[in-house]
């Protein structure tokens, strides 16, 4: 078996690169032992470093300083042992390794006593420690003499010093343990005479147009200072404008400018040569309502639906957030529906912007506006289009009258033409409750300028419920049909039915069997059938008329009046039966099938009856 793990295994931190461990040896070596293996490193899965005492303690040198390392042990057999805890130590602080690096490019002269220096911060690596400042030293090339100073940042500034003078000047780092060495000298030389630089420059928008500078006195003057400079302009690097203003003065409002824009200002000072310039300031003039959006087109697409495409204004002042999209009937100039907002980061393309504007009407002529907006809405751009034709909403307030020769239809215009009408159909379609399987249908197509139409009664089936509608048609086709009107055509009378059938077999003294067929409801529904008897008397007796009187009763009353003709039976609607025996004294309908004289002659009729407005009507025979 391996060993057991070392025990009461520890650190001791001896300087800032020694740390020495220490162990007692395995409780069980179980083998003969060999050595122990120490593994460290700057992180627990960078233990990659191994160093091989036969003692139980060992000091780790040539660490890197103010760095963390983590220990382990095990000791080793013919096999390896159990490894202990990895334990952690920091090694202690020393002075840095290496000095700052000088930024040659923003270490420079601001004016004739005043050096900026900057410089970069020690390599992490080479720290060994917390920074605690810096050491600026400087002296005048050539000489001997050094001035030094602490700083706290990586920048400051040197003063005091002479114009035009070539200056020596090097930094290094400290810790608490010690410092780092020098840098490299990088030499700087000092302006010629003139003012340093104005004092608490600052810069502010007043409009989007206007922007204020204010000053003070510059901290060296070098001599009277007859004015002051103001260079700004839309670049970092150039400024390609500038004010002059007196020396008393120390403010001045620059407007004119572009709205929306970044400037760049910067101020010097003049005696009778220009001064230092400030730092420069960048300063955005405020947003205002933008120009109107570039390129927008109105396009329909399908129907009444209208794609508007856009780009961004040339001139946007601003951040565009949303676009305000009206709509206006061109016609009537009237506004439709509400303003339409859509976010400027909707619906976008590099700079191209739509909306699809959908259930417009149809066939009708559209203006639309857009303004971009920012604080505030800008310029408008407006785009015009008609939609496609649609086929028409239904005609309005249909009425139908019926008259003795025909019907007459009239309609009003539909209320939307959603295009050019070209025709006009009137339809019939009528059906018989009494007979679900009727159905009788008729059209009268007319032109765009007819609102009514008649149709005669023959043309139309009597006893026939009809509902009348009028739909218009448009080069799309025909709209919705107008609400319906119901009309009923008047009932006439029945047809003449099949002519009764005497069974022979079945005739005696005082009956006759026959069969019956009902009228047929062609012109109307059947709501009763009459078995009309005449009597003819004896055999040599002639029928003088072939009409029927106009008003024919029951055997009773015809025997008072002395009519010859006289109701038999009467059946209700349908309930007609295929044989009937006349003369078997019982009574049908209220009416008396009275017994026949034997050996007298008979003609029996049989009528249909039709109703119309609640007269009846019978048929003929």
């Amino acid at each position: 078996p391996a060993p057991t793990a070392p025990r009461n295994f520890k650190l001791t931190v001896e300087s800032s690169t020694e740390i020495k461990a220490s162990w007692i040896a395995p409780l069980k070596l179980n083998g003969v032992f060999k050595r122990y293996v120490v593994r460290y490193g700057l992180s627990k899965d960078g233990m990659n470093k191994k160093v091989y005492p036969t003692t139980t303690e060992y000091s780790l040198t040539q660490l890197d300083e103010f760095s963390t390392y983590y220990v382990q042990v095990h000791a080793e057999t013919a096999v390896s042992g159990s490894a202990s805890s990895v334990l952690s130590a920091k090694t202690k602080e020393d002075a840095p390794s290496s000095a700052p690096v000088i930024n040659k490019q923003e270490t420079k002269a601001e004016d004739a006593h005043t050096i900026r220096v900057k410089w970069n911060e020690i390599k992490k690596e080479d720290q060994n420690g917390f920074i605690l400042g810096y050491e600026v030293s400087y002296k005048e090339s050539g000489t001997e003499k050094v001035l030094s100073f602490n700083a706290t940042n990586t920048n400051t500034i040197i003063t005091r010093l002479k114009p035009f003078t070539s200056y020596c000047i090097q930094v290094r780092g400290f810790t608490s343990v010690g410092k780092s060495p020098l840098s490299p000298c990088s030499d700087v030389q000092t302006l010629d005479k003139g003012p340093s630089h104005p004092l608490n420059v600052k810069v502010q928008a007043v409009s989007s147009v206007s922007i204020i500078v204010t000053w003070e006195e510059p901290a060296h003057p070098n001599g009277y200072i007859r004015a002051y400079i103001i260079l700004y302009g839309t670049s970092k690097d150039v400024q390609s404008y500038e004010q002059k203003v007196t020396r008393s003065t120390r403010k001045r409002i620059i407007d004119g400018l572009n709205k929306y824009t970044t400037y760049y200002v910067k101020v010097r000072g003049r005696t009778l040569k220009p001064g230092n310039s400030s730092e420069v300031f960048n300063v955005t003039t405020f947003e205002d309502s933008p120009g109107p959006p570039k390129e927008f087109r109105a396009q329909v697409v399908t129907g009444a639906d209208v794609h508007l495409t856009w780009k961004e204004p040339d001139n946007s002042n601003g951040i565009v957030r949303f676009y305000y999209i009206k709509i206006y009937n061109t016609k009537t100039g009237s506004q439709v529906g509400n303003v339409r907002n859509q976010s400027a980061d909707e619906e976008s393309d590099m700079q191209h912007h739509r909306r699809l504007i959908r259930g417009l009407k149809y066939y009708t002529d559209y203006t639309f506006t857009i303004q971009a907006v920012t604080i505030k809405p800008g310029e408008m751009a407006n785009a015009t289009a008609r939609t496609e034709e649609g086929v028409p909403s239904q005609p309005r307030d249909v009425t139908t009258k019926l008259d003795k020769g025909g019907i007459s239809v009239r309609w009003k215009d539909p209320q939307d033409h959603n295009g050019i009408i070209t025709k006009y159909s009137v339809y019939f379609e009528g059906k018989r409750a009494y007979n679900t399987s009727f159905q009788h249908n008729h059209e009268i197509v007319l032109d765009e300028t007819s609102r009514s139409t008649e149709i005669s009664v023959e043309k139309l089936k009597p006893g026939t419920k009809y509902s009348v509608y009028v739909k218009a048609k448009t080069a799309k086709g025909y709209g919705t049909a107008s609400d319906p009107v119901e009309l009923d055509a008047p009932s006439k009378r029945p047809p003449i039915p099949k002519l009764p059938q005497v069974v022979e077999a079945d005739v005696t003294t005082t009956t006759i069997t026959i069969f019956l067929s009902p009228s047929d409801d062609t012109n109307g529904e059947i709501i009763r059938h009459e078995i009309i008897v005449e009597l003819l008397g004896t055999a040599r007796a002639r029928r003088e008329t072939s009409a029927l009187p106009e008003y024919i009763y029951g055997f009773k009353e015809a025997q008072t009046n002395g009519d010859r003709f006289y109701i038999a039976a009467m059946f209700e609607r349908r309930t007609l039966p295929v044989e009937f025996v006349l003369g078997n004294g019982k009574t049908y309908g209220g009416y008396e099938n009275v017994p026949l004289k034997p050996g007298t002659r008979y003609k029996m009729y049989v009528r249909g009856v039709t109703e119309r407005n609640g007269v009846s009507i019978q048929g003929f025979i």
